[in-house]
């Protein structure tokens, strides 16, 4: 299938490779979790204003129940109702949910310590992003 988009579709498949995101515009898709005492659980998107405080798109939230445990295609298949893609504004989030955000590592960064809580420490031994 890659392949494919990549003949069919090249200038889309160049934009989508997260070398070009990162390299040429400096964005980066990440995975970040909501701690039970995160201010933003219980918020709607509207309410969370994420997009707005943080300059952040999100593309998916991965509910709870599986966020940690999926781990290959069969699961992801078999839990795809609990993805929403393109969520919308009244969408409600739940402490474990995982958000899959596009952004700069800025904006991910500050998202990372507000999604984290109270308890949220940003650790020197974290890989950079790239």
């Amino acid at each position: 299938r890659k392949m494919a988009m990549a003949a069919l579709r090249p200038t889309l498949d160049r934009f989508l490779s997260m070398d070009t995101l990162r390299e040429r515009y400096g964005v980066y898709m990440e995975e970040i979790h909501l701690a039970d005492d995160s201010e933003l659980v219980g918020l709607s998107l509207q309410e969370a204003a994420i997009s707005k405080r943080f300059g952040l798109t999100i593309i998916a939230i991965i509910g709870k129940d599986h966020a940690k445990n999926i781990s290959s295609v069969e699961e992801k298949d078999q839990d795809a109702e609990n993805v929403t893609f393109n969520p919308r504004s009244h969408s409600k989030l739940q402490a474990g949910d995982a958000l899959i955000v596009l952004g700069t590592e800025v904006e991910l960064t500050r998202l990372e310590k507000i999604a984290g809580g109270n308890n949220h420490e940003v650790q020197d031994s974290k890989p950079q992003r790239g």
